[in-house]
């Protein structure tokens, strides 16, 4: 998660965040230190009022990034597009096996 690093770039205060999420500093806190995490609702509004996307506050890099890193990290004979393929393929099989669970 980016949060921290976003909103000291953008010079916002956890107080600031802790109203927009309707939480206590101390929630931030954690949250931006990985110990409690956001729902997708406090996603939604962070990221409209940072105006930035979920990849963003979610530390998450394109496809396209993700398989030049690797290419370049394993010395592969793969494509990005076949190791995109296979990304997006495991994804789908992973959804089927561990479907997200229902918020409550």
């Amino acid at each position: 998660m980016n949060l921290k690093k976003i909103r000291l770039k953008k010079g916002i205060k956890q107080k600031k965040i802790a109203e927009i999420l309707k939480l206590t500093q101390t929630q931030v806190s954690r949250i931006e230190n990985n110990e409690s995490k956001l729902n997708s609702e406090q996603i939604n509004i962070l990221c409209d009022y940072l105006e930035i996307t979920a990849d963003e506050l979610l530390g998450r890099k394109p496809y396209k990034e993700q398989a030049e890193a690797i290419i370049k990290k394993t010395n592969t004979n793969l494509t990005v597009e076949q190791i995109i393929n296979a990304k997006e393929t495991l994804d789908k099989l992973a959804a089927e096996f561990y479907p997200p669970e229902k918020e409550k």
